[in-house]
């Protein structure tokens, strides 16, 4: 099974995806593209896919998705719904303590 990730941030991916969206770990080559698309931006980029089986291939920022374990699949760890970012739920509440 393939490593799975949430997208907490959508407009740097290669190809159209929604925060929140769940993309795959692609043990595919990239053809290079990860490495050029890290070296041109000094932003570390990674291959995904939007299937699990890690084909078709498509590249974007490491720092764009969060990790799941198999556990927190399910969860809400971050709220991303309606949003162009994802917010940590202990972020989004101090965020709401200090601007009322």
């Amino acid at each position: 099974m393939s490593k799975q990730y949430k997208v907490k941030r959508a407009d740097r991916a290669a190809i159209p995806l929604q925060v929140g969206q769940i993309v795959y770990e692609s043990g595919y080559d990239s053809y290079g593209l990860k490495n050029d698309d890290t070296r041109l931006t000094g932003i570390e980029y990674e291959s995904f896919s939007v299937n699990e089986s890690g084909k078709p291939v498509f590249t974007m920022p490491l720092e764009d998705v969060i990790a799941m374990s198999k556990t927190s699949t399910e969860r809400h760890e971050y709220h991303c719904d309606g949003r162009d970012f994802c917010v940590e739920p202990a972020a989004e509440k101090l965020a709401k303590e200090n601007h009322g």
